[in-house]
């Protein structure tokens, strides 16, 4: 299967679930003790592209933009360097509730995170959603972040976009090293083409 270049088609997106990314941070704050920002950006990607490559969607719901160092979930991105600052200038429900899942553990951009209560909440994620995150941290919890960064340069989805020099990343292409998932993808389309006929249709009322 060679999927589309970025360009091809408008990328396809899902519904960003902060509440979901709590979860899924407190999950891994718990488990791994080096949790910085690049090594969270990493095992978040790993968890979703793994999810998405046998359920049809991701985790977190975020789109990836691509960078120097790899695929980074932005809306996520944005929210952990905040959440470093004691002092936020402005605040939201997002940041907020990340707060009460997750701390810095130490001053500066390096301070990993570390979980603020020793049992991890987990109320928004599937049993799916659990179980990437649970083989992802069992694959690569161990590894420094630069491992696992030079890992998701491996990766089509990064390669591909990244010599176009697009910035964001097409779901589409997390299944281009991946020629048995032809039906999960096709799948993650039609629900795609599902959602934009919805979203034309409440244009139009």
């Amino acid at each position: 299967m060679t999927s589309p270049p970025c360009a091809t088609r408008r990328p396809i997106r899902f519904k960003f679930r902060p509440d979901k990314l709590a979860d899924a941070l407190s999950y891994l704050a718990a488990r791994v003790t080096d949790l910085t920002t690049m090594k969270a950006a990493k095992l978040l990607y790993l968890a979703d592209r793994l999810h998405l490559l046998r359920y049809g969607r991701p985790i977190i719901g975020d789109w990836y933009a691509c960078r120097e160092h790899g695929p980074v979930p932005s809306s996520t991105y944005d929210l952990l360097q905040r959440i470093r600052d004691p002092e936020p200038r402005s605040s939201s429900p997002s940041l907020e509730m990340l707060r009460t899942r997750i701390r810095a553990r130490g001053r500066g951009p390096y301070a990993p995170f570390g979980p603020t209560s020793k049992a991890a909440v987990l109320a928004a994620l599937s049993e799916t959603d659990v179980e990437a995150l649970e083989q992802t941290v069992r694959q690569h919890g161990r590894k420094s972040a630069w491992i696992v960064r030079n890992l998701t340069h491996q990766h089509a989805a990064w390669k591909r976009c990244w010599e176009a020099g697009e910035h964001e990343i097409d779901y589409r292409l997390f299944f281009a090293d991946e020629p048995d998932a032809t039906a999960v993808l096709a799948l993650m389309e039609e629900e795609q083409d599902g959602r934009d006929v919805i979203r034309a249709l409440e244009r139009h009322r």
